[in-house]
């Protein structure tokens, strides 16, 4: 842990409240109410980095800051009784409380409208359609459709195809195409 606090900056504040600068990041340390800003002393009991430094800052042993259930004597208390062993599974006596066999939980329908899609697999793909290509339905050219399409309209002859009667159709060849 002095290692870690090695790489911070400590700054005095008061006779028991300092500022940590850990890269960059400042933390407030309060020795006498037992607080640091990164909460790890708060939630832990131990010591972090940030109090480390402030405790050595201080030339003071870092013991006395850590959770008394840390110390060597809380310790030896919670032990001092008997400990007892417990037998093997089989020794158990037995108890028809419990059931042999447990069953799942019984399904609940859940309230509000079904889903409308299948709930697919992890390998099964997301189900989501790539869009095809756009085809225009007033020259028949891919690429774009009739509200953006800027070449001259074509023709439908009946059961036969598009023919193009376009500015650069002869005439001769348009006349054919329509017979």
């Amino acid at each position: 842990m002095k290692e870690e606090a090695k790489n911070c900056r400590l700054l005095t504040a008061s006779e028991f409240e300092f500022q940590v600068n850990d890269k960059n990041i400042p933390y407030v340390v309060n020795l006498q109410e037992r607080t640091c800003d990164c909460r790890v002393w708060d939630v832990s009991g131990i010591p972090c980095k940030h109090v480390a430094l402030a405790i050595e800052h201080k030339r003071n042993n870092i013991e006395l800051y850590t959770d008394p259930s840390f110390h060597k004597s809380m310790y030896m208390k919670a032990y001092s009784q008997k400990i007892h062993g417990i037998p093997d599974s089989t020794f158990w006596p037995s108890s028809n409380v419990y059931p042999t066999s447990i069953l799942p939980p019984s399904i609940k329908r859940m309230p509000g409208r079904p889903k409308k899609h299948k709930r697919r697999e992890v390998g099964e793909g997301s189900g989501v359609r790539k869009p095809s290509a756009l085809k225009c339905s007033k020259c028949g050219h891919t690429g774009h459709n009739k509200r953006t399409c800027g070449g001259p309209p074509v023709h439908k002859r009946r059961g036969k195809g598009r023919v193009d009667f376009g500015e650069n159709m002869p005439l001769e060849e348009a006349v054919r195409a329509v017979k």
